[in-house]
């Protein structure tokens, strides 16, 4: 089911995701100059593009299943600067697949939490997607 459920570019998370941590923030509707007039009463413009909002922890892994995530990871960039890719995710608002450009947050990062005969564990780590 996890393969169904993020894919970045070919990437896919299958059995990588940590059960119970999906996270998905659907078709979060964005504003423009919305504003409160004297009165208090919102006026909102809503836009029509929606940005959805995709986090997940991994199960820790071993340096090599790590360090393959990682290279299919990256290898799907459009543009590395950005950290982006063409996206395939389950929305669950609407109940259906769904393909849109995203982007790895910033702020991911990957923590040891094992060193063992030159073997390294990587704990269970972090991803947090954003839709253009």
């Amino acid at each position: 089911m996890s393969d169904t459920l993020f894919k970045f570019g070919n990437c896919s998370f299958a059995n990588k995701i940590k059960a119970d941590t999906y996270n998905i923030t659907p078709n979060a509707r964005q504003d423009l100059d919305s504003y409160r007039d004297a009165d208090g009463i919102l006026h909102r413009n809503a836009l029509s593009h929606t940005a959805s909002i995709i986090e997940f922890d991994t199960i820790p892994m071993w340096s090599t299943e790590f360090s393959s995530l990682m290279s299919s990871l990256t290898s799907n960039y459009i543009n590395t600067s950005e950290r982006d890719a063409n996206c395939t995710y389950f929305d669950v608002e609407n109940g259906t697949s769904k393909s849109g450009h995203f982007y790895l947050d910033s702020n991911f990062k990957a923590s040891i939490k094992q060193v063992w005969g030159g073997l390294i564990l990587y704990d269970a780590c972090h991803f947090k997607f954003v839709e253009y």
